[in-house]
């Protein structure tokens, strides 16, 4: 195990009087001589290594005392964490605790990457555990100079403590202070005086540290959903590491301010408030979010107690909205949900645009707020999108108030319900009812169960980890169920998003570990819910881009035309050969010619090795773009774009595009149809097998993307199966661009008919001053028609 310990600064590494910070080096050579020793007692395997080379460039010693901490300070940090991550099996960061509760929640997100609806596509999977102490842990001898343990140290404990943690695994940035493990971003210092300086006051430890060390299995955050999205992973971590150097370049034009209420003076008469000055002033500063400090609930002062829409902070925070800055309704008292419609007084904040983050800590809206607003340009995300994800619990940081996850909070009970962030809807655990989703006004939108069996009630609603939607009796029987259960595992989320305001509110079943939908339970007009944006089209046809079929505009792979017996012309200038085919389907019979620009290379081994098939043609740049998805599929590299059929004389339109017809094609290249499901597979490999043992060839999985309108008139797409043994390992030529063992969605393709074929095919023309130039995304999805079989001779494609 090893662990790497970095010094920001802070009380613990504080010495001398009055006290003053050490260098990181300084603090290191102590720390190995006084501490390890004692550490190794426990751990003896442990290695620690002591950062020193992370400098805060604000101070003559490179470290700050935590007051002094910007957020350019924490990118640092975290910068620091993603570049050396695959050094260390954890973290320890020692730190000022004026300031450690805003870097708990600032760090995991700087450390993770998420979708617009709020999944993550890079995320922590080793402990990074946040210390410091009420007193610094040396002692400096005046006269010689020498460092010892500090009396009645608090320092001692928390550092042993964080060591711990820090070999724990738990996927989390955490506090460790008084013996209690927190999740970083639940914390609030509460203490200035005592040792137990931090609380948690909305959700419970993670640990604790008496005689022995015990952590809470059920209090900690999930690891990553696949190693796709982990950090361990280099693409992800790539990724982390590209979203954090946009967000430490823009940070500081993305301020945050807190925002107390208090009892000021105002005046009805000429709608005039001090409160109203000071959010105006700010604004006028460049604030980009505004988190108010309410009282109670979550009330705050309108400046018109009868009309609060005639109030002046009323007007301040209307126009603060207007000019885009996020306002969020957080309470200044230290446990508790924000609950703005609870009382009159703050049941007005909804309509100058508050929002309201539930039960998240003022310090963790302020952090979190920051950097999703500083990664919204890196993402492609909108201000309605930083404000959805403001309101969702994306790293355990606030409850959940509108999704199910089958990895965390996966259950309703009886009473219980979700609800649209706006509150327009909620979907009840009714005790006699069962779910049932309902209009804020009371109107019943859907029901699961039509006539609920009283004997079998109350029951508890569970978003099963196999993606399965199950309500299960008083019994433990299965009352109703969605069936979109995956054996293998399909963690999933029920959301209930939009807002019945629009007629955009949605019930669904997301498998997050796949990216995809599963199934819809309710949905409005305008719900959004297959893409995450709407699919926009255009009056006219624009260009695309195919993986299998070449598009219209790409001349080099246009086939030729002649009259049959006569020669075919050549039109393709860089092309070497043209290889003549008698087409019979679809009459009429004629001659075509299709370009060649190297010679036929077949494959000879099953394995995943893009450099190596057929001689490189699939990865080589000079000739993988006349290679495509179905040459990969058959390991048969013709350098001619092969179309299912062609070489067999029948002709592939964009009118015969279906999964049937591009079946029944590949059928004559030389495939075997096998059919829709993996026992097909199965059963078909142990007939084909019989008493050789090893099978003679392949499987490839076909995929269909049906015509869609003018933007998109269809397309098909192979993935090859690169395991005879268990059929578990399978990869695909992307386009012109790559071969690879991911779906579209970075995830590994163990079955293609589970994965995610879903792509964004735009904007496709980068020439803004072109006249098929199209800003709209264009996204499609290539669904799963059926599993062939390619023998090793016999296969014939063009």
């Amino acid at each position: 195990m090893k662990i790497a310990v970095i010094n920001t600064g802070g009380t613990i590494s504080c010495v001398g009087n009055p006290l003053g910070p050490m260098t990181a080096s300084d603090f290191a050579s102590a720390c190995e001589t006084i501490m390890n020793p004692i550490l190794l007692q426990k751990f003896p395997g442990l290695r620690i290594d002591y950062i020193t080379d992370l400098v805060f460039p604000e101070s003559k010693s490179g470290t700050l005392d935590s007051t002094n901490l910007q957020p350019t300070d924490w990118c640092l940090l975290g910068a620091y964490i993603l570049n050396h991550y695959a050094d260390y099996d954890g973290w320890v960061v020692l730190h000022g605790t004026d300031s450690m509760d805003f870097t708990g929640t600032a760090l995991p997100f700087l450390l993770s990457c998420f979708d617009a609806r709020g999944v993550a596509t890079a995320a922590l999977s080793k402990p990074i555990v946040i210390t410091g102490s009420q007193v610094p842990m040396f002692y400096q001898d005046p006269t010689t100079k020498a460092l010892s343990l500090n009396y009645n140290t608090d320092a001692f404990q928390n550092f042993c403590g964080a060591v711990a943690s820090a070999q724990t695994g738990i996927p989390e940035v955490c506090v460790y202070f008084d013996s209690n493990l927190f999740r970083g971003s639940r914390v609030l210092k509460t203490n200035a005086s005592e040792f137990d300086a931090f609380s948690s006051p909305n959700y419970p430890a993670l640990g604790q540290y008496g005689v022995a060390f015990t952590l809470h299995a059920d209090n900690v955050q999930p690891p990553p959903v696949s190693f796709a999205v982990s950090l361990d992973n280099t693409t992800a971590r790539s990724a982390a590491i590209a979203q954090l150097a946009d967000i430490q370049a823009c940070i500081n034009a993305f301020p945050v301010m807190q925002f107390n209420a208090f009892p000021g003076w105002y005046n009805t008469s000429n709608s005039t408030a001090i409160l109203a000055n000071l959010i105006t002033a700010c604004v006028g500063q460049g604030i980009k979010a505004l988190i108010l400090e309410s009282y109670g609930e979550g009330n705050f002062p309108s400046g018109n107690p009868d009309t609060p829409s005639a109030g002046a902070i009323y007007k301040a925070l209307d126009q603060a909205n207007e000019a885009g800055v996020v306002i969020l309704d957080c309470t200044q008292v230290i446990r508790g949900v924000v609950n703005d419609s609870a009382y009159a007084a703050g049941a007005w904040l909804p309509a100058v645009g508050a929002l309201s983050p539930a039960d998240m800590t003022p310090t963790a809206a302020f952090a979190k707020v920051m950097v999703l607003l500083a990664a919204a340009k890196h993402n492609g995300w909108s201000l309605a999108d930083v404000k959805q994800l403001t309101q969702l619990d994306l790293l355990g940081e606030m409850m959940s108030v509108s999704r199910l996850d089958s990895r965390s909070n996966a259950a309703l009970l009886a009473g219980q319900s979700i609800s649209a962030l706006d509150g327009s809807a909620t979907l009840s655990n009714d005790p006699a009812r069962g779910p049932i989703l309902t209009t804020s006004t009371g109107a019943v939108l859907w029901t699961a169960l039509s006539s609920p069996p009283p004997d079998e009630m109350p029951g508890r609603l569970v978003m099963q980890d196999d993606g399965n939607l199950v309500f299960y009796g008083r019994y433990n029987g299965a009352l109703w169920a969605t069936n979109t259960g995956d054996a293998r595992g399909a963690s999933s989320l029920l959301i209930l998003g939009g807002s019945t305001s629009d007629e955009s509110l949605y019930l669904q079943v997301y498998d997050y570990s796949a990216n995809t939908a599963t199934i819809t339970l309710y949905q409005q007009a305008n719900a959004d819910i297959e893409k995450g944006r709407p699919m926009k089209s255009s009056s006219t046809p624009r260009r695309f881009k195919f993986s299998g079929i070449a598009a219209p505009e790409d001349t080099r792979h246009r086939i030729t035309f002649a009259a049959l017996g006569g020669p075919a012309p050549d039109e393709h200038q860089i092309a070497p050969t043209t290889v003549n085919v008698t087409i019979t389907s679809p009459p009429p019979t004629r001659v075509i010619g299709v370009p060649q620009y190297a010679k036929t290379v077949r494959g000879t081994s099953n394995s995943y090795n893009p450099a190596g098939d057929c001689d490189g043609s699939f990865m080589s740049s000079r000739f993988q773009p006349n290679n495509n998805c179905y040459a990969y599929g058959c390991n048969i590299a013709t350098n001619t774009f092969p179309q299912p059929g062609r070489a067999s004389g029948n002709l592939l339109t964009l009118d015969t595009l279906d999964g049937a017809t591009v079946a029944a094609y590949a059928t004559k290249d030389g495939l075997i149809e096998v059919g829709k499901d993996m026992a097909s597979l199965f059963a078909f490999a142990s007939s084909r097998k019989g008493t050789q043992g090893a099978l003679d060839g392949h499987f490839v999985a076909l995929m269909i993307s049906p015509p869609g309108d003018a933007n998109w008139p269809g397309d098909y797409h192979w993935a090859r199966c690169d395991d005879n043994v268990e059929f578990r390992s399978w990869s695909q030529k992307d386009g012109n661009d790559q071969v690879t063992n991911f779906d579209f969605a970075g995830n590994p393709i163990r079955d293609p008919a589970k994965a995610n074929w879903q792509v964004n095919q735009g904007p496709i023309q980068p020439d803004k001053t072109a006249p098929d130039y199209n800003p709209n995304d264009l996204i499609v999805e290539y669904a799963f028609y059926c599993y062939m079989f390619v023998p090793n001779t016999g296969v014939n494609i063009l």
